[in-house]
């Protein structure tokens, strides 16, 4: 049997059976919307009520000291490195895009200045980020991390 189809009837016949398919992608977008909005509205209370509880019970619900990294074998940061870095920073603050350790280590001015030794210009960073100093802007690529200068 050999029947010729038209375009159109063809392009008809394929909505036609597309279109329950189509209709049940919706409603499981529309699902999944739902959910999600759901799923945002209770983190959103679950952390209002952390913070109720950490105020009531402070060392049962508050933060967490954070683990204390190894440092066996690993160079450190010394207090003077990081003095060096902050006093740098304020004396020379960095255009408004942001800086990176990379950014820093490559100002032969920088280097002479703070006698940072290349190993630990990221511990540096990441302990004047701790003390409010710096301000994690974004993530770059490579996992790059780039800071601002808290105003």
């Amino acid at each position: 049997m050999d029947q010729h189809y038209s375009t159109e009837a063809l392009e008809r016949r394929l909505a036609e059976l597309t279109e329950p398919l189509a209709f049940e992608l919706r409603s499981i977008e529309e699902n999944i919307a739902n959910r999600e909005e759901e799923l945002a509205e209770l983190k959103a209370v679950r952390q209002r009520v952390i913070g109720v509880l950490a105020k009531i019970d402070p060392d049962l619900y508050g933060p967490k000291p954070k683990a204390k990294a190894k440092t066996e074998g690993k160079q450190t940061v010394t207090p003077e490195e990081i003095k060096n870095v902050r006093t740098w920073l304020e004396e020379h603050p960095p255009n408004g895009d942001g800086f990176w350790a990379a950014s820093l280590m490559e100002n032969k001015e920088f280097r002479e200045y703070t006698r940072i030794r290349s190993g630990v210009i990221m511990q540096a960073l990441a302990e004047l980020h701790e003390q409010s100093f710096l301000t994690l802007d974004r993530m770059g690529r490579g996992g790059s991390r780039i800071y601002k200068v808290v105003a």
